[in-house]
C-alpha cells in the first residue's frame, strides 16, 4: 500500500454530515481518565473534526468509529474548559471543550473555540442552556487619520467573544467614541463607532485566532483612515 494512502490528518472544521453521536460508545481509555470526560472528548472530536485519507487532501470519510478514538490524557485548559489528548487510527491530536458553554476545537494550533452541536444537544438532555463567557476588557490602540498621536481605548468582549463593545477616548478633549463589532465568520468580522464630537467610523477586522488579538480599519464619515489593534491575551 503507498505510504500516501496510510497518512490521516485531522483537521478542524464544521460538523460532519452522518456522524452517529447517540448511544453508548465503548472506546479505549487510558488508566486515570475519567470516562465521562473521555466519553465527551471523543464524541467532540467526531463533532469537530473531519478525517481525510492523506494530508492536505480535499476529500474526506462521512464516517468515523467513536470505538477507535483512543483518549490519553485530559486536563483543565488554561483558559477554562478541558484539553484532551486524544488519537485516531495513529494520528494523534488535541480536542479541547468547554461543557458548560458548549463550545469545542480540534487541532493543537486551535482556532475558535466554535459552538459544539454535541455539547448543545447534551445540555438540552438536562435541561440546562449554555452559559455565556466571563466578560473581558482588552485594550486596543488606534490610529486615526487627522490626529498625530496614537491613542488607546478598550473592547469589551460578551459571551464567547463574537460580539462586544468598543470604548475610545479621544486625544485633545474632543471627547470619547462607543460603538460595537461582531464576527462575521471564523476570522473577519465588522465594527462601527459613534463619537460625542459628531464623528463616526466604520470598518472590518482580522482576528488572529482564540486569546491573540486583532487588526481592523476603516473609514469614518470624513474619508479619513482609522486603523486600530489589539493585542494577545495576557
Amino acid at each position: 500500500m503507498p505510504r500516501s494512502s496510510r497518512l490521516l490528518a485531522i483537521v478542524a472544521a464544521s460538523t460532519l454530515a452522518g456522524l452517529t453521536l447517540s448511544g453508548c460508545v465503548t472506546a479505549t481509555t487510558a488508566q486515570g481518565v475519567d470516562p465521562e470526560m473521555a466519553d465527551i472528548a471523543r464524541n467532540v472530536m467526531a463533532d469537530m473534526c473531519v478525517i481525510t485519507k492523506t494530508k492536505g487532501s480535499s476529500s474526506s470519510s462521512k464516517d468515523v468509529a467513536i470505538n477507535e478514538i483512543y483518549v490519553s490524557h485530559i486536563k483543565a485548559s488554561p483558559n477554562g474548559g478541558t484539553d484532551a489528548s486524544v488519537s485516531y487510527r495513529g494520528l494523534s491530536t488535541n480536542v479541547y471543550f468547554d461543557v458548560d458553554r458548549a463550545v469545542a476545537s480540534c487541532g493543537y494550533k486551535r482556532n475558535g473555540p466554535y459552538p459544539s452541536p454535541y455539547l448543545k444537544a447534551r445540555l438540552a438532555d438536562q435541561g440546562r442552556t449554555p452559559t455565556a463567557a466571563n466578560d473581558e476588557f482588552r485594550p486596543i490602540a488606534v490610529t486615526w487619520e487627522g490626529y498625530t498621536d496614537l491613542f488607546s481605548g478598550v473592547i469589551h468582549e460578551i459571551g464567547d467573544g463574537s460580539s462586544g463593545t468598543v470604548t475610545i477616548t479621544l486625544p485633545n478633549n474632543d471627547g470619547h467614541c462607543t460603538g460595537g463589532y461582531k464576527a462575521t465568520s471564523r476570522t473577519k468580522g465588522t465594527w462601527n463607532i459613534s463619537c460625542s464630537n459628531g464623528l463616526e467610523a466604520e470598518g472590518t477586522f482580522t482576528a488572529f485566532g482564540d486569546g491573540k488579538g486583532s487588526a481592523g480599519e476603516g473609514v469614518d464619515i470624513q474619508g479619513r483612515r482609522v486603523s486600530y489593534t489589539v493585542g494577545g491575551r495576557v
